[in-house]
C-alpha cells in the first residue's frame, strides 16, 4: 500500500505540475502586475483552464469528458501559451531566466505541503462519515459523465444540482492520474492544501516585495518571510485549541478529534433559540477543514479565491494598458471570476466584488474605459459558464414557510414574496462577545498589526472634520451595539475604524525628505492590504443581522461562508501586517539607545512567543488527534492503525469485504445510463460501518434516491421537487422494496428506469424483517424475495444480491 500510494502521489503531483508549466506564459499574461508574475498560482490557473475547456467541450456534447478531451485541453493550452509567447516575443521563459529561484522556490514549497499533507492524510484516509459521502458520489458520478452536467448520484435522471465544478476539476486530475474516485478524493484534498498553501505564500510574497519596492528598500528576498502567509491562512487555528490546553492539558491532548478541540472549535457560537434549543453555528477555518477531510464547495474553491485575490491585486498594481495585452488579460479575468460561481456561488459578491474595485478605483480619471472593461468581464464571467448557469435552480428563496404571521400574506406578492422567501432576519439573541473572540481575535490581533502601523506613523492629522464624522460613526456603532445586543460590534468597530484611519492615510515614500523614520512610510500597497482588513471585518457583521434563507431557515449556512471567507482575507492582510510591523520594528530598533532597544525587541520576541502559540496550537492538536496519536491507535481507541496510504476505500476492503465486491462488480457492469435502486438511507447513517446509498454513491451509477435530506437541500428552489417528487420518490422505493405485488413493482422499476436492483444488508434492515445484518439470511421478508421470482439475478455473493432489470421492467 505504501509503494501504491506514493506511486499514486507522484503521478498525480507531476500531472499537476505539467498543467502549470504548460499555462505559465498564460499566467504570466494575466498577473503583469505581480512580482513573482503568476508562479504561485499556476498550479490552480493550469487545472481551471484545462478542466474548463473540456467540461465546455461536454456540456455543449461536442467531445465526451475523460482523459482524451482533457489531454486534448492541455495541448489546447500548451498551443495558447505557445502563441502567448510569439505575441510576447518570449517574455514570460525570460523572466524565468532572471527570476528562476522565485520559480523554483514555489514549486518547492508546493512539493514540501504537498508530501507533508499526503503524510497526515494517509493515517485516516476513509472517505466516511460527515459530507464525505455526498463528496465522493458527485465524484464518482462526474468521472462516469459522458456529456455535462453530470448526474445526480441520488436522483436518477436528474443532474447534480450544485456547485460542482470543483468535482469536475478533482475528476478531471483523476483522468489525467488514471486513479480512481477513492483514491483521487484523498489526492484531491491533499493537492487543495498544497496549492492553497502556496497560493497564500505566493500573495505574502507579492505584497512584501511590492512593498519593499516601494519602500525603496535592500532588504533581504521576501521568499523565505512569505511562508507566514501559508502558515496564517492555512495551517493556523482560532483561539479555542490554545484556550482549552491551558485549562486541562492533560484532557485536551488524550481527547479524540471529534470529542476534542478538534470538531468545538468550529461550534464555538452558539444561537439560544429557547432555553432548550441551542443550535451550534459552523464557524469553519482552513486548518478544520483540511485535517477534517471533506472536500466540500468552500474547500474546492479556496486555491482559486486565492488566485482572484491575486488578479485584485494585480488590477491595482498594472491597470489596464492597452487592448492588446488586456484583451487576453481581461478574458483570463472573467474566466477566473466566472469559475466562482460553479464552483462556490457564495464567493462571487465578495471576491468578485474586491476584483471590480481594484479595477475602477485605481484609475478614477479614466472610468468611462474601465468601466467597459468590467461590464465586458462581468458579461463574460457569466457567458463562459453559461451552460451552468441555465441548467442550475439556486435553493434560496423557496416556500419554505416558517414567515411571521405579520408578513406571511406579503410572500404572494411576486418581486417582495422573493425577497422575504431569500433574505432573513436574526431576531434571536446574537453572537456573545467572548464566543466572537475566541473564534477573531487572532486574525483581528495580525490585522492590527498592520493598522496599527498605519496609525502609529501618521504624520499627517486628521482634520477637524474627519475627526467629527470617526467620532459620529463611533458612536452610531457603539448605540446599536448596545440597543441590538451585538457585542461583537465593539471590536469589529475598532477594527475597521483603525483601517480607515490607516486607509486614508497618505501615501509617504522614502525619498520625500520629510520622512525621518521607517514608521512614517505609508505606501500603495499598505493602502491595499488594508482594504482587506475591512472587507474581511465586514463579512461578520453582516451575519449578526440578516441571513440567506435555505432548507435550514437559520444563520448555519450564511455564518460558515462568509467567516470562512473572512479568515482568508484577514489572514492575508494580517501576514503581511506581522511581517512589515516586525521589519520596520527592526528598522527602527538601530536607532533606539541600547537599554531600551533590548527591553522592546524583548517585547516583540515575547508576542511573537504567543502569537505563535496561537497559531499553532490548533493544527498541532487535532493533527495528534485525527491520525489516531500518529497511527498509534485508531480513531477513537483500539489497536494500532498505523498508516494506512491513501486509498479511501481501503476500509471497506477490510470491514465489508462482500459488499465491496459487489459494488466493484456494479461498477465494472453498469451501462452510461444506468439507474440502481437501493434502501432510502439516512444523512449521515451508516449500515454495517458502510454509510447508507454507498452503492450509487462509490459508483456514481444513480439511484432513485438517496439522502433525503441532503436532496431537500439541493432542490430546495423548486418547491414542486421538494413538496412532491421527494416524498413520491421516498414512497415509490419503499414500495417497491416492500410489495409483494410483482405487476405493481414491474410499474415503479419503469417509471424510474431501473436497470438494477440492490438487496444488500441496508436493504434488508429496511424493508425486511430482520433487526440484525446477521438474521437477514435466514429467511427474506417476502417484499425482497419476489425479486428472485421476478427478476435475473447477475451478481449473488456474500448475502448481496443484484439483480438486472430487463427493458420491459421485468
Amino acid at each position: 500500500m505504501i509503494v501504491e500510494s506514493v506511486r499514486w502521489a507522484a503521478t498525480w503531483a507531476g500531472v499537476l505540475v505539467l498543467l502549470s508549466v504548460v499555462v505559465f506564459p498564460l499566467a504570466y499574461r494575466l498577473l503583469p502586475g505581480l512580482p513573482g508574475r503568476g508562479v504561485a498560482f499556476c498550479p490552480p490557473l493550469g487545472l481551471l483552464v484545462v478542466s474548463y475547456l473540456s467540461w465546455l467541450a461536454a456540456s455543449v456534447h461536442l467531445v465526451p469528458f475523460g482523459a482524451p478531451s482533457l489531454w486534448g485541453a492541455v495541448a489546447v493550452v500548451a498551443a495558447l501559451s505557445v502563441l502567448s509567447e510569439v505575441q510576447t516575443r518570449g517574455a514570460a521563459i525570460g523572466w524565468l531566466r532572471h527570476n528562476g529561484r522565485v520559480a523554483l522556490w514555489f514549486l518547492l514549497v508546493f512539493a514540501a505541503a504537498f508530501v507533508l499533507f499526503a503524510w497526515v492524510r494517509g493515517f485516516r484516509p476513509e472517505v466516511r462519515a460527515t459530507e464525505k459521502p455526498m463528496e465522493i458520489g458527485f465524484l464518482a458520478s462526474t468521472m462516469r459523465a459522458v456529456w455535462m452536467p453530470p448526474t445526480d448520484q441520488w436522483f436518477a435522471g436528474g443532474t447534480i444540482n450544485y456547485y460542482y465544478f470543483g468535482y469536475v476539476q478533482a475528476a478531471a486530475m483523476a483522468h489525467l492520474a488514471g486513479v480512481n474516485a477513492g483514491i483521487a478524493f484523498n489526492l484531491t484534498n491533499i493537492m487543495l492544501f498544497a496549492m492553497a498553501f502556496t497560493a497564500a505564500c505566493g500573495i505574502a510574497y507579492d505584497l512584501l516585495a511590492r512593498g519593499r519596492r516601494e519602500r525603496g528598500a535592500r532588504s533581504r528576498s521576501p521568499l523565505l518571510p512569505s511562508l507566514v502567509g501559508g502558515l496564517l491562512l492555512v495551517v493556523a487555528g482560532n483561539a479555542f485549541a490554545l484556550l482549552r490546553l491551558l485549562q486541562d492539558p492533560a484532557t485536551t491532548i488524550g481527547q479524540y478529534f471529534y470529542e476534542g478541540v478538534g470538531w468545538n472549535s468550529t461550534r464555538v457560537i452558539k444561537d439560544v433559540f429557547g432555553p432548550t434549543n441551542i443550535f451550534p453555528q459552523i464557524t469553519e477555518f482552513p486548518a478544520f477543514s483540511f485535517i477534517l477531510g471533506d472536500n466540500h464547495p468552500h474547500v474546492l474553491a479556496l486555491p482559486t479565491v486565492l488566485l482572484t485575490v491575486a488578479v485584485a491585486f494585480g488590477w491595482w498594481w498594472k491597470p489596464l494598458g492597452g487592448w492588446r495585452d488586456g484583451v487576453p488579460r481581461l478574458a483570463l479575468t472573467a474566466l477566473v471570476i466566472g469559475v466562482l460561481y460553479p464552483l462556490n456561488a457564495w464567493d462571487v459578491p465578495t471576491f468578485g466584488l474586491l476584483v471590480v474595485l481594484a479595477m475602477l478605483l485605481r484609475r478614477p480619471a479614466l472610468w468611462q474605459r474601465t468601466l467597459g472593461a468590467v461590464a465586458g468581464v462581468a458579461a463574460g464571467a457569466y457567458l463562459l459558464f453559461l451552460p451552468f448557469h441555465r441548467g442550475y435552480i439556486s435553493p434560496l428563496g423557496g416556500s419554505y414557510g416558517g414567515e411571521p404571521a405579520a408578513i406571511a400574506p406579503l410572500t404572494a406578492v411576486p418581486i417582495l414574496g422573493k425577497l422575504i422567501r431569500t433574505i432573513g432576519l436574526v431576531v434571536w439573541p446574537h453572537t456573545e462577545l467572548g464566543q466572537f473572540l475566541v473564534v477573531f481575535v487572532l486574525p483581528f490581533v495580525v490585522c492590527g498589526c498592520l493598522v496599527g502601523r498605519g496609525i502609529a506613523g501618521r504624520g499627517v492629522p486628521l482634520s477637524p472634520q474627519a475627526r467629527q464624522r470617526l467620532l459620529v460613526a463611533g458612536v452610531v456603532v457603539a448605540l446599536l451595539a448596545i440597543m441590538t445586543r451585538t457585542p461583537m460590534l465593539f471590536p469589529t468597530g475598532l477594527l475597521v475604524g483603525g483601517a480607515i484611519v490607516a486607509l486614508v492615510r497618505p501615501v509617504t515614500r522614502p525619498n520625500r525628505a520629510a520622512v525621518a523614520s521607517p514608521w512614517a512610510v505609508w505606501t500603495g500597497t499598505d493602502r491595499a492590504a488594508t482594504a482587506l482588513v475591512l472587507l474581511g471585518a465586514a463579512l461578520p457583521v453582516s451575519c449578526e443581522f440578516v441571513y440567506l434563507r435555505d432548507a435550514f431557515d437559520n444563520r448555519l449556512n450564511t455564518m460558515f461562508k462568509l467567516d470562512f471567507q473572512s479568515w482568508a482575507l484577514l489572514m492575508i492582510a494580517g501576514a503581511y501586517g506581522v511581517l512589515t510591523l516586525l521589519s520596520t520594528v527592526q528598522r527602527a530598533a538601530t536607532a533606539w539607545q541600547p537599554d531600551l532597544r533590548r527591553f522592546r525587541l524583548a517585547a516583540t520576541g515575547a508576542a511573537v512567543a504567543v502569537f505563535v502559540a496561537f497559531a499553532v496550537a490548533y493544527p498541532l492538536l487535532t493533527a495528534y488527534a485525527r491520525t489516531g496519536h500518529w497511527g498509534q491507535t485508531g480513531e477513537f481507541g483500539g489497536p494500532p492503525e498505523g498508516w494506512q496510504g491513501l486509498d479511501g476505500y481501503a476500509y471497506a476492503i477490510a470491514s465489508n469485504p462482500d459488499e465491496y465486491a459487489a459494488l466493484r462488480w456494479l461498477e465494472a457492469n453498469a451501462g452510461t445510463n444506468d439507474a440502481i435502486v437501493e434502501g432510502v438511507g439516512n444523512s449521515y447513517g451508516e449500515t454495517g460501518g458502510w454509510f447508507d446509498d454507498h452503492y450509487s454513491a462509490l459508483s456514481g451509477v444513480p439511484t432513485v434516491l438517496g439522502w433525503y435530506y441532503h436532496e431537500v437541500q439541493w432542490r430546495g428552489g423548486d418547491d414542486r421537487v421538494r413538496q412532491i417528487t421527494l416524498p413520491e420518490r421516498r414512497n415509490d422505493v419503499s414500495r417497491l422494496y416492500t410489495t409483494t405485488n410483482m405487476t405493481e413493482a414491474r410499474a415503479l422499476l419503469q417509471k424510474y428506469g431501473v436497470r438494477w436492483v440492490i438487496v444488500g444488508n441496508a436493504e434488508k434492515l429496511m424493508y425486511g424483517d430482520c433487526q440484525a445484518i446477521s438474521q437477514c439470511d435466514a429467511k427474506p421478508a417476502p417484499g425482497l424475495a419476489k425479486f428472485r421470482q421476478m427478476l435475473v439475478p447477475m451478481y449473488d455473493a456474500g448475502g448481496v444480491t443484484i439483480y438486472r432489470v430487463p427493458p420491459d421492467g421485468g
